[in-house]
């Protein structure tokens, strides 16, 4: 009885591809490809802080 219901459990809740298509997350990233947009995401993200340093005067160092 109680392995019929872990399997049961595992079948239902385990599976980030039931997760996503229930909307818990936002997707799943296969692991061949987290390394790759994992690096995407960390340069989008140095390049938006850098955008806004720029915007806010930060480059003109400090007592200038």
């Amino acid at each position: 009885m109680i392995a019929e219901k872990t399997k049961e459990y595992e079948e239902t809740f385990l599976s980030p591809f039931i997760a996503a298509e229930r909307g818990y997350i936002d997707e799943v990233i296969m692991p061949h490809s987290t390394r790759r947009r994992l690096r995407r995401h960390v340069f989008q993200a140095l390049a938006r802080r850098h955008q806004s340093c720029l915007a806010n005067g930060a480059d003109r160092g400090h007592g200038r």
